[in-house]
């Protein structure tokens, strides 16, 4: 398995819809719908990463962003879905932490349910904070 980041043009435009399938398998949730992706990454504002299986097909989708707090950068997974996900977060995290530092993240960060949280702790993640939200 291998990590790529679709870059803005024509990587982006072109492998986004073989990705889409993969987002939508997730959840649905109030902050984005999966198709909304593709634009915060034309806009700069997310990275969409591709994780391929042998045969070169896409079988995890990342969405990710970077957040700049007063002390530190973070790299925040916006969102994560495919077939596989427990094998292909195994194989390829160095690969995501590679790329996390090379954007200038000190660490990676998931705002996600409980399932996602329980696949990401079994690599190194740790409950840090509780959401709360106010709609206004």
């Amino acid at each position: 398995m291998k990590l790529r980041i679709l870059l803005p043009g024509s990587d982006l435009e072109t492998e986004f819809p073989r990705v889409l399938p993969l987002f939508e398998r997730l959840p649905a949730t109030p902050e984005y719908e999966p198709r909304l992706l593709l634009d915060l990454a034309r806009r700069g504002l997310a990275q969409i990463g591709v994780i391929s299986g042998e045969n070169g097909e896409p079988v995890v989708a990342l969405a990710m962003e970077l957040i700049y707090y007063p002390r530190i950068t973070a790299l925040n997974i916006i969102a994560m879905a495919g077939v596989g996900l427990a094998e292909a977060v195994r194989c390829c995290m160095p690969s995501v932490q590679e790329f996390a530092k090379a954007a200038g993240a000190d660490r990676i960060e998931a705002l996600c349910g409980d399932a996602m949280a329980r696949a990401l702790d079994r690599h190194g993640f740790k409950k840090q904070y509780n959401q709360l939200v106010f709609e206004v």
